[in-house]
């Protein structure tokens, strides 16, 4: 079974940076499109480069819990000495329709990883913070 994150850079007319996120893991799945900080963004996106550098090292980045909004959580952290490296992703889309209230669906699930996949994960992440690259995408994929 394949478990997998992946971010796409998706247009957007005010030069605000919106991602698909979209992932999935033992079942678990979730999609939503967000809007982020371009510049916080790609902050967390080089703070990821050779992560970890240290074994309680934690690295997070959410695109701001909104009720009325989409958003996603992403937290990284160290799982043993041989470096492997836990995912904890929390997708939430939030849908709103005229004349009614909003639905809120999430979906949470984790994901464990090698560093040197984190490395090529972040390497395309760097791409993915620009807002001008339209259809440019990261993905972390691994076999569970």
């Amino acid at each position: 079974m394949s478990s997998f994150l992946t971010m796409e850079v998706l247009p957007e007319v005010d030069d605000c940076l919106k991602l698909r996120v979209s992932g999935s893991s033992f079942g678990f799945s979730g999609q939503a499109d967000c809007y982020v900080n371009e510049s916080e963004f790609l902050a967390f996106t080089k703070s990821l480069q050779g992560f970890p550098k240290k074994m309680d090292q934690l690295l997070t980045f959410d695109s701001g819990k909104s009720n009325t909004l989409s958003n996603f959580e992403l937290s990284f952290s160290c799982v043993n000495s041989s470096g492997h490296v836990k995912l904890e992703v929390e997708i939430t889309h939030i849908a709103s329709y005229v004349n009614s209230k909003n639905n809120r669906f999430s979906s949470s699930f984790s994901l464990v990883i090698m560093p040197s996949e984190i490395d090529t994960f972040q390497s395309n992440l760097i791409s993915v913070a620009n807002s001008n690259n339209v259809g440019q995408l990261a993905e972390l994929r691994t076999e569970t």
